[in-house]
């Protein structure tokens, strides 16, 4: 079975155009596979990181190869509601605790109210500015994938870096120096 191989999802190393999803296993399978391909930098946005997609197995293990594969390399994730992933271990939390100078965590505050950012449940990965997946909606499996997408990555990278800078560290998951 292919790394990235899952329930059927094969996606091809270089997968171009835009692919539509309308299922977890390719959520998986893709995302596994964006976040394997970047060089400098993976940018996720998630109303609460689903476990079925962030906490995979496949998913996690792509994220740390990238996270250690360079000096330069940077995850940064952020969260609408951070409360499930405190009350419960989330292995891409864990890998986040271990490697906290190369992935970094923000929660947008509770009452926080954007102006003109629409659909804060849609849940989107970026990847070196150029390749994009995204859900929809959070309560469904249906979204798209496209590694060769900057316009889209770039609006969804805007969008991602006006959320980023109202985030907010989450405080029961820092990492106690001593």
């Amino acid at each position: 079975m292919d790394q990235f191989e899952l329930n059927g999802v094969n996606p091809a190393p270089t997968t171009q155009g835009l692919l539509i999803l309308e299922e977890l296993s390719a959520f998986t399978a893709f995302g596994s596979q964006l976040a394997s391909q970047c060089r400098a930098k993976l940018r996720i946005y998630s109303p609460d990181l689903t476990p079925d997609l962030y906490a995979n197995e496949l998913f996690v293990d792509a994220c740390s190869s990238f996270a250690r594969s360079s000096r330069r390399s940077l995850i940064e994730i952020l969260v609408q509601n951070a409360q499930p992933i405190i009350e419960t271990y989330h292995p891409l939390i864990g890998l986040q605790k271990r490697l906290s100078d190369k992935m970094k965590l923000r929660v947008l505050p509770k009452d926080f109210d954007p102006e003109n950012i629409q659909k804060l449940d849609r849940a989107f990965m970026i990847g070196d500015d150029s390749k994009i997946l995204l859900q929809h909606s959070s309560l469904e499996w249906k979204g798209f994938v496209n590694f060769e997408d900057r316009a889209n990555a770039k609006e969804f990278g805007h969008k991602f870096d006006y959320l980023w800078q109202y985030g907010e560290p989450v405080m029961e998951l820092q990492r106690l120096g001593i």
